[in-house]
């Protein structure tokens, strides 16, 4: 790989300076171009990520999760279209989006898909293999890499997908039409000679409904056949312990937190979100099991990714292992940091 080509080599981490100096103001100008109005209070030069709480989609009912996985996808585009300088795309991730905002351009859709599947550092070629992807800076774009598990590519699909259809673009993909564009204002209504009663004058529909980028997501599929996704593997009581003498061989409240979090999490067979979602109002007194001299067990509600309503799972205190009991460290946290409610 030359040096000249890794000039152009930007991960999709922060925004490199030479990139996101050029977004504010080729976003005005796609907007402009466009005749849209854009809000007056956003921040164009920098991604608005919403995480789970995403406004970007509407009333679509969705679960926390995928929203937040659905986000990450967004800030992660965003990233590559401002690289690439596709600034009339960037404008359906604006939150929220002008009145009127054009589909994302197909091309830019479907090279982002290789841009994460294939290896870091390959060149990014047109979806033709005609010729390579340049940035805004006229430099060669080369892969980023990352998506391994084909499923990465579904997750993909499915949030182009569902951004679109939550802005009314939800036909036939169609790339607006010079000639109607270029008609008098007076006259646009009319269409060309090839729209006629039909104008074409923005770019609509649904891009994931595209060849372009149907055809890409069977090759990435064909390409992952032989792809195994390799579970996580389970922890021995041995590695728990070792994992809480590392945690605990300091005096350091985040560390606590760290155990608190592991062994509450092991013992009620909670995923990640389902317990950084815990609040203290999710605890239920009126059915903990308190003795004189201790406490036997508490009781909280759970709302899992998969559940219909609220789940009440009991959390008990274990005396046969106390290293590995869940109900001390959890109430030494609690009073270190002086939490009583909320």
């Amino acid at each position: 790989m030359s040096a000249q080509a890794r000039i152009s080599h930007t991960t999709v981490g922060p925004l490199a300076g030479k990139f996101k100096e050029k977004v504010s103001k080729g976003i005005t100008r796609a907007a402009k171009k466009w005749n849209l109005q854009l809000d007056e209070n956003l921040d164009l030069s920098e991604h608005k990520f919403e995480g789970e709480g995403t406004t970007r989609l509407g009333n679509r009912p969705i679960e926390k999760n995928t929203a937040g996985n659905y986000e990450q996808m967004y800030r992660q585009l965003w990233r590559f279209l401002a690289m690439k300088g596709d600034y009339d795309s960037m404008l359906l991730l604006l939150s929220p989006p002008p009145v009127g905002v054009p589909a994302m351009n197909v091309h830019s859709v479907e090279e982002f898909l290789r841009f994460k599947r294939f290896q870091k550092d390959t060149k990014l070629r047109t979806y033709d293999d005609r010729k390579n992807v340049k940035d805004v800076l006229k430099k060669d774009m080369v892969c980023s890499g990352g998506w391994v598990a084909p499923k990465n590519a579904d997750i993909y699909r499915a949030a182009i997908n569902d951004i679109h259809v939550a802005n009314n673009h939800v036909g036939e993909y169609l790339e607006a039409c010079d000639m109607c564009r270029k008609l008098p204002e007076s006259h646009q209504h009319k269409g060309c000679d090839h729209h006629k009663g039909n104008p074409q004058l923005r770019r609509k529909g649904n891009p994931t409904k595209h060849s372009i980028f149907t055809n890409s997501i069977v090759q990435r599929k064909k390409d992952s056949v032989e792809y195994e996704e390799q579970g996580s593997s389970q922890l021995l009581p041995s590695d728990v312990r070792l994992l809480r003498t590392h945690l605990l061989s300091t005096k350091c409240i985040v560390n606590l937190q760290m155990w608190v979090i592991i062994i509450v999490s092991i013992k009620l067979f909670l995923r990640h979100d389902e317990f950084h979602d815990i609040e203290m109002a999710h605890f239920l007194p009126e059915l903990f099991h308190i003795l004189e001299d201790r406490i036997e067990s508490l009781v909280l509600k759970v709302f899992g990714k998969s559940d219909k309503r609220w789940i009440k799972l009991a959390l008990f205190s274990d005396n046969e292992y106390p290293d590995l009991c869940p109900i001390r460290p959890l109430l030494v946290y609690m009073h270190l940091i002086g939490i009583k409610d909320g």
